[in-house]
């Protein structure tokens, strides 16, 4: 490094066009070929995992659980099977499983709701699991019984959403609608909530604490520095630099599985060393 900063000294135009061509080399590589995300995560050759492998086989698959999305309710009083409670959450499983991204949404009465739901098995074999050993059979049970849209004493239940394709290209609008119905259901003695990966993105503010942070560098390196020259170089070069960084995770994303939480991990890092 010091060899290149006295490079980068003495030749500080040569040195200025060569960082402004890696720069958009980067960000034009990173924005045209830049891989996918994923939260991808197994453990081959596990009771667990094999256990998840039957029921994805007799089940359906478990959408609800990678790409999909569950709704849960329960009542105050009363069960969540009550005619009174399924009476007011069907007719909003009903308009989710009307929108666009949306193939399926499971209900407790077993009849599936929307445009591409998956044909499922009546469960494994008793020769499927007469090859499971004691423990995947234990496994196996626990999963099924976690798995169950009901609990055991009835008081809460979920529907599973599967979305089109993958689950990864589900629209905003839709997110929020799904969003949207929730909030509006969830009152007057019926609690009702959504999880999945892609609500988590819809229902989440714009990043702010970005913003405050380097509002605040400025106002540190101002009082440090005594000019605004001086405070804003150290702000622009960590501003490029981070922007860099995020073409640089979505490049390693073509060769390597990178979760989604990473450009945020390299935003704080990015921002705390540039400036």
């Amino acid at each position: 490094m010091p060899g290149l900063s006295a490079w980068a000294v003495r030749r500080p135009v040569v040195a200025l066009v060569a960082w402004f061509i890696v720069l958009a080399a980067v960000i034009g590589l990173g924005a045209s070929v830049g891989g996918k995300l994923n939260d991808s995560f197994s453990l081959p050759d596990t009771e667990s995992t094999t256990a998840q492998d039957l029921l994805a086989q007799a089940y359906g698959g478990t959408g609800s659980l990678e790409a999909g999305a569950t709704i849960v309710w329960s009542p105050a009083t009363g069960t969540a099977v009550d005619p009174a409670v399924i009476a007011r959450v069907q007719p909003m499983l009903q308009e989710i499983a009307d929108l666009k991204s949306v193939a399926c949404v499971t209900t407790l009465t077993g009849a599936s709701l929307g445009s591409d739901c998956p044909t499922t098995a009546a469960g494994p074999t008793p020769q499927e699991l007469a090859k499971l050993t004691a423990e995947q059979k234990a496994a196996f049970a626990a999963y099924a019984a976690a798995a169950a849209p009901i609990s055991k004493d009835k008081t809460v239940a979920y529907s599973s959403i599967t979305f089109t394709g993958d689950g990864t290209q589900v629209s905003t609008a839709d997110a929020k609608t799904i969003l949207g119905l929730v909030k509006t259901n969830n009152a007057d003695g019926l609690t009702v909530a959504a999880s999945g990966q892609a609500l988590e993105f819809a229902g989440q503010e714009p990043p702010s604490s970005e913003l405050y942070g380097v509002g605040a560098a400025i106002i540190i390196l101002l009082i440090a520095f005594g000019s605004l020259v001086a405070a804003g170089l150290p702000i622009v070069a960590a501003i490029i630099g981070l922007a860099m960084g995020q073409m640089g995770v979505l490049l390693v994303a073509n060769f390597l599985d990178v979760a989604t939480f990473a450009p945020t991990l390299a935003a704080m890092i990015g921002l705390g060393v540039g400036i």
